[in-house]
């Protein structure tokens, strides 16, 4: 069965792409609006014992920076359950005291996010943010700034992917730490290949059903990725 699959650094994307989370041959739309042909599916993270596995290994890593994790910080909706496997693992580095924490986008501000559950618990508190999946960084680098107005300590950034080639710099923390880091092309809309060769948009994943909506003449299109 799927989630008896035993998870190590050196088989992460194998797993990955058993369990159909490397989606390639397609026509996605990511968060930032660009497109491209492959995309990391993170929706099979229901599966706990993989997540759980997946926890470990980045809650090891993160303990290689040598200092003690008061909380993890993980933005909403996608990375919650990734964050709070990765704060439980952590709780065998640090002591018993790691919380885990959600940051959740502001109704109306898209690009807003808050922390509305215990926000108390942040407050000169070193912290780690741990995202599923890095494209742009963009959740990340606001999930940063929401803590850090709260008076987090926030000193690193942890994704079980970084498609985006994403910094520390970019993020403003200073490290960042992925057990998958693969790059995968990438084009704006108006330079887009696929859009010019009218290959059909996923709208299952991604922002395809958003994009469609927006350019009803895609919805037409029919053609499949070489």
């Amino acid at each position: 069965m799927r989630n008896r699959l035993i998870v190590t650094e050196d088989n992460v994307l194998s797993v990955l792409n058993k369990l159909g989370m490397v989606l390639r041959n397609g026509h996605f739309v990511y968060s930032a609006g660009d497109h491209g042909s492959e995309y990391v599916d993170k929706r099979e993270l229901v599966f706990p014992m993989i997540t759980h596995q997946i926890g470990q290994m980045m809650a090891e890593r993160i303990a290689r920076i040598g200092v003690p994790i008061d909380v993890v910080l993980a933005p909403a909706v996608g990375a919650i359950q990734l964050g709070f496997s990765v704060a439980l693992n952590l709780c065998e580095y640090g002591g018993m005291d790691t919380v885990s924490l959600t940051a959740e986008k502001v109704e109306g501000k898209e690009k807003v996010f808050e922390v509305k559950t215990r926000p108390d618990l942040l407050k000169g508190r070193i912290t780690v943010v741990v995202e599923d999946v890095l494209n742009t960084g963009g959740s990340a680098a606001r999930t940063v700034e929401a803590a850090s107005a709260l008076g987090a300590r926030v000193i690193a950034v942890a994704a079980l992917v970084n498609r985006g080639g994403v910094t520390a710099q970019k993020l403003g923390v200073k490290h960042v730490i992925s057990l998958v880091d693969v790059a995968m092309e990438k084009h704006l809309p108006e330079a887009c290949p696929l859009c010019k060769a009218q290959v059909k948009i996923n709208t299952d994943v991604g922002h395809g059903k958003e994009f469609v909506a927006a350019h009803p003449e895609a919805a037409s299109w029919t053609n499949r990725a070489g």
